[in-house]
């Protein structure tokens, strides 16, 4: 699936995912997964991806130039097929 690869590159150069305490009363944890960029067109390509693979609509924030969503199911299953995104943790031989 190319928008999957496509997904992960984005995710690994400008992207981002949190996991952590939720402020929420009903809820005891909450997970993000966003990508920000200048560039409006690779914004929208990321989005138009990531709703072709998980059937969701990020939330856009023009003023911060990123889209996000909210979601523990879909945090947990990045984390399976990719592994930890932080650039801490790559290593280059």
């Amino acid at each position: 699936m190319i928008e999957l690869v496509r997904i992960h590159a984005h995710l690994c150069g400008d992207g981002f995912m949190f996991f952590g305490e939720s402020s929420e009363r009903d809820r005891k944890h909450s997970a993000t997964v966003g990508y920000s960029n200048n560039n409006y067109c690779l914004i929208e390509k990321f989005r138009d991806d990531f709703n072709a693979v998980f059937k969701v609509q990020m939330k856009l924030r023009k003023n911060r130039k990123e889209v996000t969503v909210r979601s523990i199911r879909i945090y947990k299953e990045l984390l399976k097929l990719f592994g930890e995104l932080s650039s801490f943790k790559w290593r280059i031989p």
